[in-house]
């Protein structure tokens, strides 16, 4: 296996301000996380990291060895894959026909935009205040 390029390393070094040993370490470290890929590709990964680049100093044998970042999707799986129908319109035939009630509005939106149970029971706690805030606005007010 090919050795970390010392041009790489200075640069790196130049770039992050850090020490060439860190650099090497740092990189050295990456080699667990992608056992297949050669030291120079390891170093243009530690550079990703950091928002630098070093692609240009690779040679075709590092940036083979680089790690796709696309899932690769074997061709039985292919198979199982479904499409969606697409709906033109807005016809009653294909409207959902479970909707809920009101009271399970809150439920549902919640869940669709990711509030977790805790920020749901913050909103109610905060409905909760407000309700209260009012009633004492309308003792103050009738006195």
């Amino acid at each position: 296996m090919k050795t970390l390029s010392p041009k790489i390393v200075s640069k790196l070094s130049g770039d992050l301000g850090l020490s060439e040993s860190t650099i090497k370490k740092n990189i050295y470290l990456l080699a667990r996380q992608y056992p297949h890929a050669t030291k120079n590709a390891l170093a243009q990964i530690y550079s990703f990291q950091n928002r630098k680049t070093i692609y240009r100093l690779l040679d075709k044998e590092d940036r083979a060895s680089l790690p796709t970042t696309s899932p690769i999707v074997a061709p039985a799986a292919q198979q199982n894959i479904h499409k969606r129908k697409q709906v033109s319109g807005n016809s009653v035939k294909n409207a959902p026909k479970n909707l809920p009630d009101k009271s399970g509005f809150k439920e549902v939106y919640g869940r669709l935009h990711g509030w977790s149970e805790a920020h749901q029971g913050i909103l109610q706690l905060i409905g909760v205040v407000v309700g209260i805030l009012a009633i004492a606005i309308a003792i103050i007010i009738a006195l």
